[in-house]
């Protein structure tokens, strides 16, 4: 409840909310042990994660309430992730450990493991760039080590959205600091196949919102560039899975890009953005509803092939966070009416925008993190047979 009123208040409330919840702060040797590990619940249900991640443990539970461990405890277990598919569960150790005045003891490269479902069965080889050992009959495999040594410091990183194959995954990775993490970290897409990970930004802020897989999960949209500031140098990019190729589809000369999600059928990418020349230089970490940067938000259709670019609603109001009906012929938003955000719906059909006729969301009293709107927010207000899923927000490792 109090975190869910501090969103609301601003960028200075969101700015503690979003340190508190996705970044790592060090260890605290007065804290007291957590006694309940968190859970998460595999897409399917047929298991459940357990983290302990005061103790570094990791477990997992069956239907039958049967508990298996993975990880004991001291193994430094940060946070997982689980695949569309729930065939692979990905788990990120840390690799640091302090003693009780809160000093390190050892250190490194942080890893991610996988866990190939059901859990009882022997794991795949560690990859040779591994420094790994566990016992033979371990289900767990190290996937991918961290360049990083010791004397780099402690790291942290966060999962972003698997791809709809189950076979890549993005992830965020950066030295162990709120600020840095905060203004953004280095972009990496993971294949969970062969462990090898690629990057795809120098820096991209830590917002699931932010990037789209294609339906087949060859291609990756991504709004890319540092600052915290959701008006501040950003680009809209797709990655090639085969190629490993960039492309840049939206300068930032032109416009600013943020959220952006890619249709069921692959051929349009809906994105919000504003145009650049109404940025003002003087306002970029400004989330008030006033700021030219934010008020002049709007959604658009991108095909990326072809380059045509189209609005979805020619109303002089701000809009954002767009949302694609599972046949792929509505396109959701939200937009500003007044003083409440109203649901709104493109037909890919008539090419013409209505109203839902719901609740309209009242008007947060600034537009989230640095103009970085929290989706999870509007949610509540959508109707059940439209709300999209939540994506997992970015949980810290390290």
């Amino acid at each position: 409840m109090i975190a869910h009123q501090l969103i609301k208040t601003g960028r200075v409330a969101w700015l503690a909310v979003l340190i508190g919840s996705l970044l790592a702060v060090g260890p605290v040797a007065a804290a007291p042990p957590r006694t309940e590990p968190e859970a998460y619940p595999a897409p399917d249900g047929a298991y459940t994660a357990l983290v302990d991640r005061s103790a570094g443990r990791l477990s997992l539970r069956d239907t039958a309430g049967t508990e298996t461990e993975i990880f004991p405890a001291g193994a430094t277990v940060d946070s997982v992730s689980w695949s569309p598919d729930s065939r692979r569960l990905l788990v990120v150790r840390t690799r640091w450990q302090y003693d009780q005045d809160g000093v390190p003891k050892s250190g490194g490269g942080l890893q991610i493991w996988q866990v190939e479902m059901p859990p009882g069965r022997l794991a795949a080889p560690h990859n040779p760039a591994c420094d790994a050992t566990t016992a033979t009959d371990s289900p767990a495999a190290c996937l991918y080590q961290s360049p990083a040594t010791i004397e780099d410091g402690p790291e942290q990183l966060a999962f972003g959205k698997w791809s709809p194959d189950s076979r890549h995954v993005v992830f965020w990775r950066g030295p162990l600091s709120a600020s840095l993490a905060a203004d953004g970290l280095p972009a990496f897409v993971l294949d969970v196949t062969t462990g090898y990970a690629s990057q795809v930004a120098d820096v991209a802020l830590l917002n699931p919102a932010y990037h789209s897989w294609s339906p087949g999960g060859t291609v990756l949209a991504m709004t890319i560039g540092g600052d915290r500031s959701a008006l501040a140098d950003k680009q809209l990019v797709r990655w090639d899975v085969a190629t490993g190729q960039r492309t840049v589809l939206i300068e930032s000369r032109q416009q600013v890009p943020g959220a952006v999600a890619w249709s069921p059928s692959g051929q349009w990418l809906a994105y919000a953005a504003v145009d650049a020349a109404r940025i003002d230089p003087e306002r970029l970490h400004d989330s008030a509803w006033d700021n030219p940067g934010i008020a002049g938000r709007r959604v658009y259709l991108l095909q990326p092939d072809s380059g045509t670019r189209l609005r979805v609603s020619a109303a002089d109001a701000f809009q954002d966070a767009p949302h694609w009906s599972a046949d792929g012929t509505t396109l959701y938003f939200i937009q500003r009416q007044d003083d409440s955000l109203a649901l709104m719906a493109y037909s890919m059909v008539t090419a013409s925008t209505e109203p839902v006729p719901v609740s309209p969301q009242p008007l947060p009293e600034g537009a989230g993190f640095y103009g970085q709107l929290p989706l999870d927010d509007l949610l509540a207000y959508w109707p059940v047979e439209i709300r999209p899923t939540p994506t997992p927000t970015p949980r810290r490792g390290g």
